[in-house]
C-alpha cells in the first residue's frame, strides 16, 4: 500500500533532533509523498531545503498562513510575490482566514487569501486551505472570484455536512487528518456520509496526533493511522482507503509535477 500525506510540517524545529529518522519511519510506513504547506517567510527557507535534499518524498508549496498575517502582512506578499517565481510550486498553501485566535487582522487575511487565490487560479495551480472559525468569510471570498470549478483540498476540514457538500461543490476535496480519531469530534460520522472519492488523508504534523498513536507528536507515518480510522468509518479495506485517497491527491496535484 502507498500512502499521500497531504499535510505535514515536518519541517518544524519539533523534528530538528530526529528529521531523518522520521522521514525513514514515513517511507517504511508506505508514504510515498509528503506535502509541506508552506507557513510564512521565516519558516521557507527551511521547507525548501528539506524538500531539496529529500526529492521526491518531501513536495513544498508556497503560501502564507492566515495566523502569519500581521502588522507586516506587505511585506510577506512581497516575499510570496517573489517565492513563487523562483519555485514555481506545485501548489499554493497553506492560506486562508483563521479566527480562532485573534480576529484584529481579519481585513489583512482577507486581503492576503485573495492575492493568493487570484495567482493560483490565473496559473493553474491547487490550494490548501485552512479555515478555523471563518467558513462564511472564507465562503464570501471564494464567491467573488466566481471561478466555475476550484482545484484543491480544504485542509483539517472542521465544518458540518452542509459545509462540507458546498466545499466538494466548489471542486474542493476535504482534507481528514488524526481529529477523526478524537472521541468527541463528531468527524467520523460526517466522513461516514462523505463520499470517499473526494476525501484525501493527511497529519498536519507536529499537532493533532491520532489518539489511536501511544506518541504526544505527531509525524508523518501516522497517516496511516487516519486511513485505518476512515476504513473503518467506510466499513472497507485498508487497502481500499489508500488506493483512493491517493487517487484524490494525485487529481488535486498530478498536472502539476507532484509525480514523475
Amino acid at each position: 500500500m502507498n500512502f499521500i500525506n497531504t499535510h505535514s510540517h515536518v519541517f518544524d524545529k519539533d523534528f530538528d533532533h530526529d528529521r531523518e529518522e522520521v522521514l525513514q519511519r514515513a517511507i517504511d510506513a508506505g508514504i510515498a509523498r509528503i506535502i509541506l504547506p508552506d507557513i510564512d517567510a521565516a519558516h521557507r527557507p527551511m521547507m525548501l531545503k528539506l524538500s531539496k535534499s529529500h526529492k521526491p518524498l518531501c513536495i513544498p508549496l508556497i503560501g502564507i498562513h492566515p495566523t502569519s498575517v500581521k502588522e507586516n502582512y506587505k511585506h510577506e506578499l512581497t516575499e510570496f510575490d517573489k517565492a513563487v517565481e523562483e519555485e514555481t510550486p506545485i501548489g499554493i498553501g497553506e492560506i486562508g482566514i483563521d479566527l480562532h485566535w485573534d480576529t484584529t487582522f481579519l481585513k489583512e487575511q482577507e486581503e492576503v487569501f485573495l492575492h493568493q487565490m487570484r495567482y493560483a487560479l490565473a496559473h493553474d495551480l491547487p490550494v490548501v486551505i485552512h479555515v478555523r472559525e471563518a467558513f462564511n468569510e472564507i465562503f464570501d471570498i471564494l464567491e467573488t472570484l466566481k471561478s466555475p470549478q476550484f482545484k484543491g483540498i480544504f485542509h483539517c476540514f472542521s465544518g458540518d455536512y452542509e459545509q462540507a457538500q458546498r466545499v466538494i461543490d466548489m471542486g474542493f476535496y476535504i482534507g481528514i487528518g488524526g481529529v477523526i480519531t478524537f472521541p468527541k469530534s463528531g468527524l467520523d460520522k460526517l466522513v461516514e456520509n462523505l463520499p470517499l472519492e473526494r476525501i484525501v488523508l493527511e497529519t498536519d504534523d507536529p499537532w493533532l496526533t491520532p489518539r489511536t498513536c501511544k506518541a504526544q507528536r505527531n509525524e508523518p507515518a501516522f497517516v496511516v493511522a487516519v486511513a485505518q480510522k476512515v476504513a473503518e468509518v467506510k466499513r472497507l479495506p485498508l487497502e481500499e482507503i489508500a488506493r483512493i485517497t491517493t487517487e484524490n491527491a494525485l487529481r488535486v496535484f498530478l498536472n502539476n509535477r507532484l509525480i514523475d
